[in-house]
């Protein structure tokens, strides 16, 4: 028994049973500068223009190359001995090691009691693929949370669709049993009433039903709920618009309100002292939008369009010198190449952004100028001053 729990106990904290040092879910939590850090501890260059996905899946290939080569040695000092002890064993041995490999199954994942969820699988997909799936899950306001968060959250989504599933299927099973197959069947519609949509509390919005539909007939779902500039979004986008749509209709909100704080879609935050400029400028909610002319006004509050536009022009983020207060950032800018303005200092994306969400700024820029050569203006705005 004592064999049977260090067994499961060391590969409690880990994905790769066979390298019980390295933990993949640790790994996917970590920052950014913390992962080319880790990597250049190891020997691990031309990190600085790796995204996230590609420094952890660098950094885990490094910890089991480190972790196969210390088990190869230290399995070369003990071959011997693991020999002699094999060969007296005999049939226990193998009866043992058949029952170790049966209390294993669950190997590829770190919850023994939901089999069906594979971290390790999960905390490899990209990060639209897992807002997709945290979509279809019924979870929303994941625009800005980056992988980590991500990840983490729909792991817990699919655990508890798991759990939920294996109670409903052992519920009916027992059900079956003893009023038999007519009971059964009233019993198991009556103990899973919202069966067919994510979200209890509007049982009238079917998101599983809406995340089948093809992109021609989501458009279509969506013109005649009256959301219009729809030609350009992909279908997770268009998923989650019209998931949107029908549930605030649903629950007595305007169809198509987005929150204050403009998180949910990554468009433009409102408020009582909204300028001219923020009306008419076009709204831009992903990276796969583009302006509708040169020349035209855009605003975002979308992470990634900002960090796309900056990167473009060669701009890090930055903020003025001797602004900082409270340990916060002070006036944020943008550091292009080449500018000779006020004394700037670099910061991290992460200082930016937190600093950029907590004042409930807009971002309002230019792609190009009317004559079509590329503009870096921008401006910064809170629509409550």
């Amino acid at each position: 028994m004592a064999a049977t729990k260090t067994a499961k106990g060391r590969t409690s904290r880990n994905d790769t049973p066979n390298t019980p040092d390295v933990n993949e879910s640790k790994i996917a939590r970590m920052k950014v500068d913390e992962l080319r850090r880790e990597l250049k501890n190891r020997g691990v260059k031309g990190t600085e223009d790796l995204k996230k996905p590609q420094l952890v899946d660098k950094l885990i290939k490094a910890e089991l190359k480190s972790g196969r080569s210390g088990s190869a040695k230290s399995g070369s000092t003990k071959s011997s001995s693991s020999k002699a002890s094999s060969s007296k064993s005999g049939s226990s041995t193998s009866s043992s090691s058949k029952s170790g490999s049966s209390k294993n199954p669950t190997s590829g994942n770190d919850t023994p009691n939901t089999p069906e969820v594979a971290e390790s699988k999960i905390a490899r997909l990209k990060v639209p693929e897992l807002r997709t799936r945290l979509a279809r899950r019924g979870v929303s306001d994941t625009a800005d949370l980056k992988k980590p968060d991500l990840v983490k959250k729909l792991i817990k989504a699919e655990q508890k669709a798991a759990k939920s599933t294996n109670s409903a299927k052992s519920t009916n099973s027992a059900k079956s049993k003893s009023s038999g197959s007519a009971k059964s069947s009233r019993s198991t519609k009556d103990s899973n009433p919202t069966s067919g949509n994510d979200t209890p509390n509007t049982p009238g919005v079917d998101e599983s039903k809406i995340a089948r539909l093809k992109v021609s007939e989501l458009r279509s779902r969506l013109e005649r709920e009256g959301v219009a500039d729809t030609a350009k979004l992909k279908k997770p986008e268009l998923v989650k618009r019209l998931v949107k749509s029908l549930t605030g209709k649903q629950s007595g909100k305007q169809s198509g309100k987005q929150d204050k704080a403009g998180k949910e879609s990554g468009g433009k935050r409102t408020g009582k002292n909204m300028s001219k400029s923020l009306d008419y400028s076009q709204e831009i909610t992903s990276t796969s939008q583009r302006p509708e002319r040169d020349g035209r006004s855009l605003v975002t509050t979308d992470h990634e369009v900002i960090r796309q536009w900056a990167k473009t022009r060669k701009a890090v983020p930055a903020t003025v010198a001797g602004t900082q207060h409270d340990g916060h950032l002070g006036v944020l800018r943008f550091d292009f190449p080449g500018y000779s303005g006020d004394r700037l200092v670099e910061v991290s994306w992460a200082e930016w952004f937190e600093a950029f969400d907590k004042r409930r700024l807009n971002f309002i820029y230019q792609e190009k100028r009317s004559g079509g050569s590329r503009s870096n203006f921008f401006q910064l705005e809170n629509p409550d001053e």
